[in-house]
């Protein structure tokens, strides 16, 4: 006699991609420590403060700046400034309309 599966819910959906992340994470295959530099990652700030894609990323590489192996912390600030001046450019477009 085959198993009967029910659907599984969102919350069931979500719970399990929360366990896979934990365990990669514990694996050290996401999530590496510079990511949590500070005590937070930039991603729990990111959301905390419903910032957009452009200031998520002007956070991300400003907390990350010089931690990741291989890239200096210029390059990484560097990459902040664009999504700042973007961010910026799109706010002049939005109040100048």
């Amino acid at each position: 006699m085959s198993e009967v599966k029910y659907p599984v819910s969102e919350a069931d959906e979500a719970n399990q991609y929360y366990e896979r992340q934990k365990q990669l994470k514990q694996q050290g295959q996401i999530n590496p420590d510079y990511y949590n530099a500070g005590g937070i990652e930039a991603i729990d700030f990111i959301e905390a403060h419903s910032l957009n894609f452009n200031l998520g990323n002007v956070i991300k590489y400003i907390t990350r700046a010089g931690l990741k192996q291989g890239e200096d912390r210029l390059t990484a600030l560097t990459k902040a400034k664009w999504y700042l001046d973007r961010e910026f450019l799109r706010e002049k477009r939005i109040h100048n309309a």
